[in-house]
């Protein structure tokens, strides 16, 4: 069987497709986040990706004092994002 030559119509529509985009939903702390973000960037040509942190620290003002720095003790968030895709949240 012969193989067929690709027209240059069709290679045309392959190189111009458009690359898969998504929202990269990740935290800073998870190995597993670590790998797939360099994943991520080896196919940085293939895909199209916006990163966002999801889970971090942050420390909030101490309206009352109660620590004496003027700050709350650290906090942990959860992006909006990441409880409406994920209701659990990784409770």
């Amino acid at each position: 069987m012969a193989l067929k030559k690709a027209s240059s119509r069709a290679l045309s529509t392959c190189t111009t497709e458009a690359k898969p985009a998504f929202r990269y939903l990740t935290a800073w702390f998870c190995p597993f986040a670590h790998r797939a973000t360099l994943a991520l960037e080896h196919h940085a040509s293939g895909v199209d990706y916006e990163w966002v942190e999801a889970l971090g620290w942050e420390q909030r003002e101490d309206k009352s004092n109660v620590t004496g720095t003027g700050k709350e003790w650290w906090y942990h968030w959860k992006a909006d994002e990441l409880k409406r895709v994920n209701p659990s949240a990784l409770e």
